[in-house]
């Protein structure tokens, strides 16, 4: 819970960051169909960046 805390409050603070070009900049083809998919369908941006760098994809390690 954390985590998605501390994303949800760095997604507020982020400026015009576009989550879908974050996603595909940073993951390339790492980036699964479901987590694109929601990302693109979220319903504000901070909420895409917060199920951006909530996702599995983004926390690997």
């Amino acid at each position: 819970m954390r985590r998605i805390d501390w994303a949800w409050g760095f997604a507020g603070r982020s400026g015009g960051i576009d989550p879908a070009r974050l996603a595909e900049t940073s993951l390339g083809p790492l980036l699964g169909q479901d987590t694109a998919e929601q990302v693109r369908r979220a319903g504000s941006r901070r909420e895409a960046l917060t199920l951006l760098l909530g996702s599995p994809e983004f926390q690997r390690r």
